[in-house]
C-alpha cells in the first residue's frame, strides 16, 4: 500500500509499508534506524523513571550534625546516579537527533528523492511519531529536573569522595538541565537549523519537503483502511510535519502562503481520530504562529 497525491509538481508515491532503504543514502538510512531502535529504550526511562524527592529532602535536614548531613547527602546521591545515568542516555539520544534529522531531510533535496527514497520517508514519518511520544511523556516528568537540581546540590561537596563516582561535573549537568528543560522537540529542531545555516535556499527546500509529505500523508490517512496501524502512524507523521513546517518555513503554516492545506488536515484528524488529543494539541500549543492565526483556525482547537 502506498501514497498517490501531488502538492504541486511532481506527483507521489511513497511506500511506507515494505519499501527498502537505497544504496546511495545507506549511511544516513542506518544512523537513522540506530536512533529509531534506541527510541524505546528512551520511552522506558522516561515512563519508568522514579525521583529521588524523598532521599533528597530527607539530606536536606537542618536539624541534624555535620556528619550525619554527609552521610544523608552520599545516601542521596548514590540513587540520584543511576538517574542521572539514564538522563544521560536521553540527551545524547536528542544531541543525536538534531544532528541525524536534517541529514535526512537533505535527503530529499535530491532529485528524484520522491520517486525512490521509501525507506526514509518512512524513517522520517517514525521519526515524527517518536519525538511526539518523547515530548508527551517528558512534559509530565517535570522530577527530572528536580533531581538535577539536587544533584548540582549535593555533587560539589563530595566530589573527592571515593564512595561516589560522579559521572557529571556540576557545569554538565546545568546543561543537561537546560537541554531537558526544553520539551519541545521539534522547536529545538527549527533553533538548531536557524543557528548553524541561515540559508534560505536550504529553509525553502527543507519546506517544500514537509509541505509535499504532509500533503501526502493526508491522502494517505483517508485512503487506507488501516486506521488504527498505518493510518494513526500516518496522522502522528502530519502532525510532526505541521509543527517543525511552521517552526522553518519563512512565513509558518498558518500563512495563506503555507504549502500545507492545514484546515483541510485538521478537519482529517479531529474526524479521523477524535480520542487522539496529541495529535492536535502539538499544532496548537508546539507552533510558533498558531497565536497569530486567523480566529476561524483557532476556533477548531476549542
Amino acid at each position: 500500500m502506498g501514497i498517490c497525491c501531488s502538492s504541486g509538481p511532481p506527483p507521489v508515491f511513497l511506500n511506507l509499508v515494505d519499501s527498502k532503504a537505497v544504496e546511495d543514502t545507506k549511511v544516513v538510512y542506518e544512523k537513522v534506524a540506530d536512533l529509531i531502535s534506541r527510541a524505546e529504550q528512551n520511552k522506558k526511562i522516561l515512563s519508568t523513571y522514579k525521583d529521588c524527592k524523598v532521599a533528597c529532602g530527607t539530606a536536606m535536614k537542618r536539624n541534624v550534625s555535620a556528619e550525619e548531613t554527609k552521610a544523608l547527602e552520599i545516601e542521596a546521591l548514590k540513587l540520584l546516579l543511576p538517574c542521572v545515568e539514564g538522563m544521560a542516555i536521553l540527551l545524547q539520544w536528542k544531541n543525536e537527533l538534531l544532528v541525524v534529522f536534517f541529514e535526512l531531510l537533505d535527503v530529499f533535496s535530491q532529485e528524484d528523492a520522491w520517486e525512490n527514497q521509501h525507506a526514509c520517508a518512512k524513517q522520517l514519518v517514525e521519526l515524527f511519531g517518536i519525538i511526539l511520544d518523547f515530548d508527551t511523556v517528558r512534559m509530565f516528568n517535570s522530577n527530572m529536573l528536580n533531581d538535577l537540581a539536587f544533584y548540582n546540590r549535593f555533587a560539589p561537596k563530595h566530589i573527592d569522595n571515593p564512595d561516589v563516582k560522579l559521572p557529571l561535573t556540576e557545569e554538565e549537568a546545568q546543561d543537561m538541565r537546560t537541554s531537558l528543560a526544553q520539551y519541545n522537540t521539534l522547536q529545538a529542531l527549527g533553533d538548531k537549523l536557524t543557528a548553524t545555516n541561515n540559508d534560505l535556499d536550504i529553509r525553502i527546500s527543507y519546506s517544500n519537503s514537509l509541505g509535499i509529505l504532509a500533503n501526502a500523508l493526508s491522502h494517505q490517512i483517508k485512503q487506507t483502511t488501516d486506521k488504527a496501524g498505518l493510518g494513526l502512524q500516518c496522522a502522528r507523521g502530519l502532525t510532526g510535519t505541521i509543527v517543525l513546517y511552521d517552526q522553518i518555513s519563512t512565513f509558518g503554516v498558518f500563512h495563506k502562503s503555507s504549502q500545507i492545506q492545514l484546515k483541510r488536515c485538521v478537519h482529517l484528524l479531529k474526524k479521523t481520530y477524535p480520542k487522539e488529543p496529541t495529535l492536535l494539541t502539538p499544532i496548537q500549543f508546539s507552533t510558533k504562529n498558531f497565536k497569530y492565526s486567523s480566529s476561524s483556525m483557532q476556533e477548531l482547537f476549542d
